[in-house]
């Protein structure tokens, strides 16, 4: 054995489970050929600006809504679609994730810049070297027990390759609430030791105010700003710089309920971020429809084993 490789083998290797939007998905035809990115929002600025000119124009003049908050929620609900969902949950249209089969030290100067953007572990992979350091990268709109599902493949291909029976985790923000539905569903017998670094494991209040629209008006250009590109942010805050207040927080809810009807509602990546306490109301008040029943199996079992996360985490 080289040197070197008895060097690598002495660390388990790290499989990072990233947070939410940080990784990379594209919008596939009928022929899995790619379209555009489906995530990051990829927005057609002068195709926005078009469609919101005269109605934007109208409403600065006349101090009122003149149809601007509806073409808002049009234009949302367009940029939006590529990562739109279907009652049950599945998402309406083909994509696919940018993943990252090979460790860091195999992928591209790209692809390791990327990484290193999304998640800053430089000084650990300095430590224990890229050989063993793995980026899984999933849909971040997706549901929790198929993401568990793509880990605990990823995970045993990572063992192959290492010939090993164990592997550490890495999850971050949104990759700790996956953690869970991975725990739930394959248990811990392939895995060393968790690193959690802010995990969402008891959910965040800002998804529960997505769900249930309580929208904090002052806040939501911060959302904005994560959702859609930069340029689609700085022109809606300087389009609400020109309106009445009134007529800017309605431009705003017409938004973000375009935002919820299409993709957070009938999510389950995101209902997997519904802080505990709330999740039950919310679900009776939002899920109760029987459209919504296959999506409600789904965040229910992930609820139970949210419940019993502090006691798995103290394994």
């Amino acid at each position: 054995m080289k040197r070197n490789e008895a060097y690598f083998m002495e660390y388990t290797p790290c499989i990072i489970i990233p947070g939410i939007g940080q990784s990379k998905m594209e919008l596939l035809d009928e022929n899995n050929q790619k379209i555009k990115m489906a995530w990051q929002l990829d927005v057609d600025s002068d195709a926005l600006i078009k469609k919101l000119k005269f109605p934007m124009l109208r409403s600065v003049i006349f101090r009122c809504d003149s149809g601007l908050s509806k073409k808002m929620a049009e234009a949302v609900s367009d940029i939006v679609s590529p990562i739109a969902h279907n009652p049950d949950g599945t998402m309406k249209n083909n994509v696919r994730v940018v993943d990252y089969p090979q460790s860091l030290a195999e992928c591209t100067e790209d692809e390791r810049d990327y990484i290193y953007r999304m998640v800053p572990v430089q000084h650990l992979s300095h430590i224990i070297t890229e050989n063993n350091m793995y980026f899984f990268a999933f849909n971040s709109f997706g549901m929790p027990y198929e993401i568990a599902a793509d880990l605990n493949d990823y995970i045993q291909k990572v063992k192959a390759k290492h010939n090993c029976d164990k592997v550490n985790l890495i999850p971050i923000s949104l990759g700790g609430a996956m953690s869970i539905a991975y725990f739930d569903a394959y248990g811990y017998k392939d895995i060393k030791r968790v690193m959690y670094f802010v995990p969402a494991l008891q959910g965040t209040p800002i998804i529960s105010s997505l769900v249930d629209m309580d929208i904090d008006i002052d806040n939501a250009l911060s959302l904005v700003r994560f959702m859609f590109p930069r340029s689609t942010a700085d022109m809606l805050e300087k389009v609400l710089g020109l309106l009445p207040k009134k007529v800017g927080e309605k431009l705003i809810m017409s938004a973000f309920g375009a935002l919820n009807e299409d993709v957070v509602l009938p999510c389950g990546a995101m209902w997997a971020t519904v802080p505990p306490e709330k999740y039950s109301s919310l679900a009776q008040k939002h899920l109760r429809d029987e459209k919504y029943a296959a999506l409600k199996e789904q965040t229910d079992r992930f609820y139970k084993a949210q419940a019993t996360s502090p006691r798995m985490l103290r394994r």
